[in-house]
C-alpha cells in the first residue's frame, strides 16, 4: 500500500491490482499459440467492477476467476513446467498494464483511524507525507498508530519526509521552507530526526532512519 497526500491533506492509499494478481506481456506467446495478453474486453470487465469492489472494500474474486481460467496465473512459470515462461521484465510490465484497469483505491484521512482490514498488508509506504500534515511531529505520530494495525506481523513500514530542524539547509532552501510553512503547504518547522525516531519507536520495532541532505528516509517493522 502506498500513501500520498492531496492538497486538502486527505490521504490516498493505493495498491496495484490486488493481492495475487499478475499481468502478461503483449509480446510473448503462450505455449498453445495464443498471444500472452489479456483481452481488452476482459480488462474492461475488471474496470467496470473496480469501483464497486473499492466501495465495498471487497476482494476481486470474479477477476481472479477470469485470470485463472485464462491461464494467466502461469505467466511466470517456466515453459517446461507448463507455464508461459515470461521473464521478470515482461511480468512487471504486464502488472502495470493490469493495474491501469483494476486499481484498488481507498481514500481516508491518516490523522484518523483508517477503515481497512487489520493485518492486510505486508508493507506500507508513506512517501513525503508527514511534512505536509498539520501539527507537530508528536501530533502527527497518530499516523503511525493508524498505519501499524494495517500491517501483518513483521510487515514493513517505510517512507520519507523533509526535516526542517537539526539538518543543514542552504540559504535558498531555508527561505523556501519558511515560505511553505507560512502558506500551510508544509508544517515541519520543528520536525527533527530525534522526534521522528522516537515517534516511530513508539509504534514499531527495528526502526532505522537515515538522513540524506534534509530528507529523512525511514524503515520500521510491526512487531510479531
Amino acid at each position: 500500500m502506498t500513501i500520498s497526500t492531496t492538497a486538502s491533506n486527505t490521504i490516498m492509499s493505493t495498491t496495484s491490482a490486488g493481492e495475487g494478481s499478475v499481468g502478461l506481456s503483449t509480446t510473448a506467446s503462450a505455449p498453445d499459440g495464443r498471444r500472452a495478453e489479456l483481452p481488452l474486453d476482459m480488462l474492461e470487465r475488471f474496470r467496470a467492477r473496480a469501483g464497486q469492489l473499492d466501495q465495498a472494500n471487497d476482494y476481486f474474486h470474479e477477476d481472479l476467476d477470469e485470470l485463472r481460467a485464462f491461464g494467466y496465473l502461469r505467466a511466470a512459470v517456466p515453459d517446461h513446467l507448463g507455464g508461459w515462461g515470461l521473464d521478470l521484465a515482461q511480468v512487471s510490465a504486464s502488472q502495470r498494464r493490469l493495474a491501469r484497469y483494476a486499481p484498488a483505491v481507498h481514500q481516508a484521512n491518516v490523522l484518523e483511524p483508517i477503515g481497512l482490514e487489520a493485518g492486510r498488508f505486508e508493507s506500507v509506504a508513506l512517501a513525503h507525507v508527514l511534512h505536509c500534515l498539520p501539527g507537530t511531529m508528536r501530533s502527527k505520530a497518530r499516523v503511525f498508530e493508524h498505519v501499524q494495525p494495517l500491517l501483518k506481523p513483521g510487515g514493513i513500514f517505510f517512507g520519507s519526509t523533509v526535516l526542517a530542524a537539526g539538518v543543514r539547509h542552504t540559504a535558498f532552501s531555508r527561505r523556501v521552507m519558511r515560505s511553505l510553512n507560512r502558506k500551510g503547504v508544509f508544517s515541519n518547522a520543528d520536525d527533527d530526526l530525534q522526534t521522528l525516531t522516537r515517534a516511530l519507536e513508539a509504534s514499531f520495532t527495528d526502526v532505522r532512519v537515515e538522513v540524506r541532505g534534509t530528507v529523512a528516509l525511514f524503515e520500521a517493522r510491526r512487531g510479531s
